[in-house]
């Protein structure tokens, strides 16, 4: 009987490889998912950019004129289009200057 029971030193030695072997991959995993978030991030600003400058070619001047003949959509969704835009970009905003304020302390 005695040689089926394991000591508790190797037991626990047994119990942190496993739990290392685990922490190993969920570490890929987490990565991964930051990686993506970053490029999502990224590509959100290239996107943002890329709309700043074709409103500011002309287009903005085009879609207010739809918007005012009820063309596109109707000026009260256009209005709350742009608080949801200004509420999100603000929290958005804010945890930015976090992401940074901390990477800058370390």
């Amino acid at each position: 009987m005695s040689r089926n029971l394991i000591s508790f030193g190797d037991y626990k030695k047994f119990r942190e490889q496993r739990q290392h072997s685990g922490t190993k991959s969920e570490d890929c995993l987490e990565e991964a998912r930051i990686r993506a978030i970053y490029t999502d991030l990224f590509g959100l600003v290239q996107e943002t950019e890329r709309l700043v400058k074709v409103l500011g070619n002309g287009a903005q001047r085009e879609l207010a004129a739809a918007v005012a003949n009820n063309k596109i959509t109707d000026q009260e969704s256009l209005f709350r289009l742009s608080k949801t835009y200004e509420r999100l970009s603000w929290r958005l905003h804010g945890q930015l200057r976090y992401m940074t304020h901390g990477a800058q302390k370390k």
